[in-house]
């Protein structure tokens, strides 16, 4: 991250645990795809899990199939890689969120 160079915060909003419109929030928010489900897309369920060696490795799918997930878990927790997926009126658009904690 040391060649990271932001120029504009203008886009960030300051989030709680309950509330993620954009911009950055703290590792202290709920779990991007529990948000999903609870206040976004109340049909996006987990659509299966596989334990692997360092991680465990889950899909997620919403009734319509409208959205695509995967999240991808460090078997100690501290590690998560988000991948979402919309495909809606013909916009595909694809979203990407690490987050590691301490």
């Amino acid at each position: 991250m040391s060649n990271l160079k932001i120029f504009d915060l203008s886009f960030c909003e300051i989030a709680n645990a309950s509330e993620i419109q954009g911009g950055l929030f703290s590792e202290s928010a709920i779990d991007l795809f529990d948000f999903l489900k609870q206040s976004i897309i109340p049909t996006f369920q987990k659509e299966s899990s596989e334990e692997k060696d360092d991680f465990v490795d889950e899909t997620f799918r919403d009734e319509s199939g409208t959205y695509y997930g995967r999240r991808l878990l460090s078997k100690d927790g501290r590690k998560r890689l988000y991948s979402l997926i919309s495909n809606r009126d013909g916009v595909r658009t694809a979203v990407s969120l690490t987050t590691v904690s301490s």
